[in-house]
């Protein structure tokens, strides 16, 4: 709150007691000016907020695209891992059957550990004269109606054997020659020369006899008479027996991994190579694009190489992704502000119309200010105070840069440039404070214990804070034990030991040294900050913890700060059920410590 009856009244003052038009004209200036300070402070936090709700949900879109890209390449892998253990079935097996083979793959129980799978198959080779033989001896088993197709002359001739499990589409395959469609034949020529699993392209399989078709692809397994040399790409062809295959129809393989509903944040499309829409393999969410995604969505890219070939995935976010809670807060942060903005400059208005009005609403907003916190004075000149100056500097020298006074970049323009972000920057942190001090306030302080090892935490401050405490002429040191695991927050506890060894920092005069000791005590780890700095009078620690409180409070503020630092790392060591405290006398020194329990 703002004491505003003084000013008024000494305002009014000035001002013709008969002449109540003239003083409601000359308030308005100073209506204006209020108001006009107050949308400055509430643009700057909307934009703010905004910014960071855009962070925020670009990091989170991140990170759920990433999830899902695992989730897809270990599945792929997992499918890979399946042929394998087909391959090494065959190998050690002296003779395989059909029985045999769908006892195989039955005890792999496809559709509860590998949905969307369409089956496990073998593919044989066939010497082009060994084609009758093999039919008639395939005949003579379980397959009457056994054939090689489609027919023709074919220096190379591969016939699906098995294939489980063995549904109407599965059966629909056996005897067909792989090798003789050339999509799925490049992939058989890279497996048997490479000995690597290879993922064809896009296909319409086979099994696709319903009117239900879907876009497909098959992985290759190549499979070589035992004890074979297989050094070079001629041997593995010469001493190629078939192939162990998995045989996928896309939309029921992601299906399988992800579900029958779309993700109701983000949406993926999976193609073959390049993005178009001849490549497409499978659409998570057909009423959203990723090849022409909205301007309000995210959208990225990433390459999932997968034996041997390399799929494109393209990532976009559903409308239902944004924070709906964020989004309204930055309105709900301008609204508010353009209602109070709008109230201090009415109460201005109002005051300046009647002389005993203005007078009787300063004493009562005076009265009721002396029972109010003070610290609530001290917010509103920190806020004045810190958050002008960056924003000075972003409107100064932004100016600058976009009405290109300065020509092409010079050292002039970079100092321009230096100085700018330097009041972004000291904004940011005054900012960042202040939400801190906001989440303490309303009891929604958050933290995320994990077990830590704590002194490479302490080691990354000192490493952080070392070359400003050069630069000051300070020596800075650390000791600390080799290992020592705690249940903390840490970045919680980073920033309190940054705010502890930064304000040692601070406060000492060039030549000084500060030291930072962690050791167990009892049942805590005991962490001090010790410095021979300029100290503090008894009186005054009682101080230092409380909000908004700064021993220095001239108008010069030579260090700077929001009087928020302690108060917000004595909150986080209170929540992780440790105390905080200090040691200090004047002109000698202080030991800021605090101390977080072992279990």
């Amino acid at each position: 709150m703002i004491i505003w009856g003084p000013y008024c009244e000494e305002i009014l003052m000035w001002l013709p007691p008969t002449k109540p038009d003239h003083r409601m004209l000359a308030s308005l200036p100073v209506a204006l000016a209020v108001f006009m300070l107050a949308m400055l402070l509430t643009t700057a936090f909307t934009f703010y907020i905004v910014q960071n709700t855009r962070e925020q949900e670009r990091a989170r879109f991140d990170a759920l695209a990433r999830r899902t890209q695992t989730a897809i390449e270990q599945r792929m892998q997992a499918h890979i891992n399946v042929l394998y253990a087909g391959r090494a079935f065959m190998a050690g097996s002296r003779k395989i059957d059909r029985p045999k083979w769908r006892a195989f793959v039955e005890a792999l129980s496809l559709a509860d550990r590998f949905p969307g799978i369409q089956g496990i198959g073998y593919a044989i080779r066939i010497p082009p004269q060994d084609l009758s033989r093999h039919v008639a001896e395939v005949r003579r088993g379980d397959l009457s109606a056994y054939r090689v197709w489609p027919e023709g002359d074919r220096p190379e001739l591969t016939s699906i054997l098995y294939l489980e499990p063995m549904d109407e589409r599965n059966r629909a395959a056996i005897g067909y020659d792989m090798y003789s469609e050339p999509i799925r034949r490049e992939a058989m020529a890279r497996a048997r020369d490479t000995a690597e699993p290879a993922l064809s392209g896009k296909v319409r399989l086979v099994q696709e006899i319903t009117e239900d078709k879907q876009p497909g692809f098959l992985i290759y397994l190549p499979l070589y008479r035992n004890e074979s040399p297989l050094a070079t790409a001629a041997q593995r062809k010469a001493d190629l027996l078939g192939y162990v295959y998995a045989p996928f129809r896309a939309d029921d393989l992601f299906t399988g991994i992800f579900g029958t509903q779309p993700h109701t944040r983000i949406d993926f499309e999976i193609y073959d190579g390049s993005p178009s829409p001849e490549t497409l393999l499978h659409d998570h969410n057909p009423a959203i694009s990723g090849l022409h995604p909205s301007a309000q969505a995210y959208h990225m890219s990433i390459a999932a190489p997968i034996a041997g070939r390399t799929w494109t995935i393209l990532y976009t976010t559903t409308p239902a992704f944004g924070s709906s809670a964020e989004r309204e807060l930055a309105i709900a942060v301008f609204l508010s502000g353009s209602l109070v903005s709008s109230l201090l400059a009415g109460i201005i208005w109002a005051l300046a119309s009647s002389r005993s009005r203005a007078l009787a609403m300063a004493n009562d907003m005076t009265a009721e200010l002396r029972n109010a916190d003070r610290a609530k004075d001290e917010f509103l000149s920190v806020i004045s105070h810190e958050l002008r100056t960056p924003l000075n500097f972003i409107m100064g020298f932004g100016s600058i840069l976009e009405d290109e006074i300065l020509g092409p970049l010079n050292p002039e323009q970079q100092d321009a440039v230096k100085k700018l972000l330097q009041g972004a920057e000291r904004m940011l942190l005054l900012v960042n404070d202040l939400l801190d001090f906001a989440q303490i306030q309303s009891g929604m302080l958050h933290l995320v214990p994990v077990t830590t090892d704590f002194p490479p935490l302490a080691r990354e401050v000192l490493d952080t804070l070392k070359p400003l405490a050069e630069q000051k002429g300070l020596e800075l040191a650390g000791h600390f034990p080799e290992h020592l695991e705690l249940t903390l927050d840490g970045p919680r506890i980073v920033q309190v030991l940054t705010n502890l060894v930064g304000n040692a920092v601070k406060f000492t005069p060039a030549g000084g040294r500060i030291v930072v000791t962690s050791r167990v005590d009892g049942q805590d780890l005991l962490t001090e900050v010790l410095d021979n700095g300029i100290g503090m009078a008894q009186q005054d620690l009682p101080k230092l913890f409380a909000r908004f409180k700064q021993l220095d409070m001239s108008s010069t503020r030579q260090s700077g700060g929001t009087g928020l630092g302690l108060s917000i790392s004595k909150a986080i060591v209170e929540a992780h059920g440790g105390s905080i405290g200090v040691r200090s006398e004047k002109g000698k020194g202080s030991t800021f410590w605090f101390r977080l329990p072992l279990t």
